[in-house]
């Protein structure tokens, strides 16, 4: 077997302080990654009151959930104690919610041999600890601020108001009261760069004369007046709130609940 390249995307919880010992707490209703028992054993560090990671092999081994019915549990051993759903809208409405990587899925590109000894190519899924340069928030950051104005003078990106309503009131009692809230940094900078590109190509076609209306169909409702920003609405975080059913995921997630994304 000849490994070609490897491939990662970041799996990412949101995060709350704990107010009884100021620690770091990322939330999740479990912390499974992916059938047969692979997923998370938090490493609380009760120095620093921040949590590492660690990937296991079985469900036995992956640490409890640290929310439930919209409240949450603090992680660390010298403390385990509950924190309440309205302290944690609090902060998330103050913008103090922030998030934390705490696994990366890597695709492994393969080449094997078949028995009648044809080249077989396949992607083998795995996940590994998060580490130090994993971490490329700032980065991020500032490519969004760099694009943003930009995106918004163009109307590529949804920033009205989420209106009130049976069930999108949610979102305002975490601090998200527009579209674009309902995505963490990564998300947003890769959905919108995405619309960039889809909108580039169609007018590069138009230009041409090459939009015929076969051609026109392989553009769908990621581009076009209006169509990106709804786009962009179907494919944000998950809304914090508690979930029955954890099984909401991100791009290469498998699972995830309510609370990562």
């Amino acid at each position: 077997m000849q490994v070609l390249g490897i491939h990662g995307d970041p799996v990412a919880a949101r995060t709350i302080t704990c107010l009884y010992c100021d620690g770091l707490v990322p939330l999740s209703p479990n912390w499974r990654l992916a059938p047969g028992g692979i997923g998370v054993r938090l490493r609380p560090n009760l120095a620093g009151r921040v949590c590492s990671f660690e990937i296991v092999e079985s469900a036995a081994e992956q640490s409890h959930g640290t929310v439930s019915r919209g409240d949450g549990t603090c992680p660390y051993d010298d403390c385990g104690r509950v924190i309440d759903g309205d302290h944690i809208k609090a902060q998330a409405q103050a913008g103090d919610m922030g998030e934390q990587l705490y696994a990366v899925v890597t695709k492994e590109r393969v080449l094997t041999k078949t028995k009648t000894g044809k080249t077989q190519e396949k992607w083998i899924r795995r996940y590994r600890a998060p580490r130090p340069e994993d971490d490329n928030s700032a980065e991020i950051e500032a490519a969004l601020a760099d694009k943003l104005p930009e995106w918004e003078v163009l109307d590529m990106v949804p920033s009205e108001r989420i209106p009130d309503g049976n069930k999108t009131t949610a979102p305002h009692r975490y601090g998200m009261p527009l579209w674009r809230d309902l995505f963490s940094s990564r998300q947003f900078l890769c959905h919108g760069t995405s619309v960039e590109v889809f909108r580039e190509m169609l007018d590069a076609d138009r230009k041409a004369g090459n939009l015929s209306e076969v051609r026109r169909a392989r553009f769908p409702r990621s581009v076009g007046a209006g169509s990106s920003k709804n786009c962009l609405k179907r494919n944000g975080i998950p809304t914090p709130r508690p979930q029955r059913t954890p099984s909401m995921r991100l791009v290469a997630r498998s699972s995830a609940g309510a609370w990562s994304n």
